[in-house]
């Protein structure tokens, strides 16, 4: 996306290229590592939060780049508002995941 965008010289949809890295890439490095490193965190909650997230990114970066290139008024904007609650959604899973390691060390 960034290479074809940097050929072309449209920058329109460079807010759902930086989701696409941040919700892609960054988090699901961070919950990877998280668990790789916790191997007690619970593994529903872990696949939940790995499926979750892939739902709401591949949901999310279609959705947002229509909304920049079409306008708020764009049928994209209800997709786009679910994948966000459905990532915040993988996010809670998460930091439960977190919390219930946190504790069982305590």
């Amino acid at each position: 996306v960034g290479i074809v965008m940097g050929a072309t010289m449209d920058f329109t949809i460079a807010p759902a290229h930086a989701h696409l890295n941040l919700i892609g890439w960054v988090t699901m490095a961070l919950y990877g590592t998280f668990y790789a490193l916790a191997p007690n965190a619970p593994q529903k909650l872990a696949w939940a939060t790995f499926w979750l997230n892939n739902v709401a990114i591949i949901v999310m970066f279609p959705s947002l780049s229509m909304v920049l290139k079409n306008g708020a008024a764009s049928s994209f904007v209800l997709p786009l508002i679910i994948s966000e609650f459905v990532g915040v959604a993988a996010l809670l899973c998460f930091l439960v995941s977190v919390w219930s390691v946190v504790l069982r060390k305590s």
